[in-house]
């Protein structure tokens, strides 16, 4: 049960990790040749997009194995926030607001999700006693 959460948890980490790495890259020097180009549209569609699916998902997953919502949101949204912070590392004007307004959203996607994934339940286990 132990691992089944850490891996639960670490789902949307492990995507935002890889993309803040490839994003280090593709804005530093090491972006020889223009190698690394693609991440710049990958940064854009994660924030909007894929971050918030993956979210969703993991509340989903969470509620429907029985485990606390919290924990595996909380850990997703710290990693995107450090996102954020390469991602806006250059220029920091309203890296607070920004960080604070895709906590908000982030949270209440989660929450979403994890109502999503309680409901998900009932009606299985309503189906079950049928």
């Amino acid at each position: 049960m132990r691992k089944k959460f850490r891996v639960i948890t670490l789902f949307p980490t492990v995507y935002v990790i890889m993309l803040t790495s490839l994003t280090l890259i593709a804005t530093s020097s090491l972006n020889v040749n223009g190698m690394f180009d693609f991440v710049k549209g990958w940064m854009v569609i994660s924030l909007v997009v894929l971050f918030p699916l993956l979210i969703v998902m993991q509340s989903i997953i969470s509620a429907m194995n029985h485990f606390k919502g919290w924990v595996p949101v909380g850990v997703s949204v710290v990693a995107t926030m450090f996102y954020l912070l390469v991602l806006m590392r250059d220029d920091t004007r309203g890296l607070f607001l920004t960080m604070m307004g895709y906590a908000v959203i982030y949270s209440i996607e989660g929450l979403i999700g994890y109502g999503v994934g309680k409901v998900i339940c009932k009606l299985r286990s309503t189906q079950k006693v049928k």
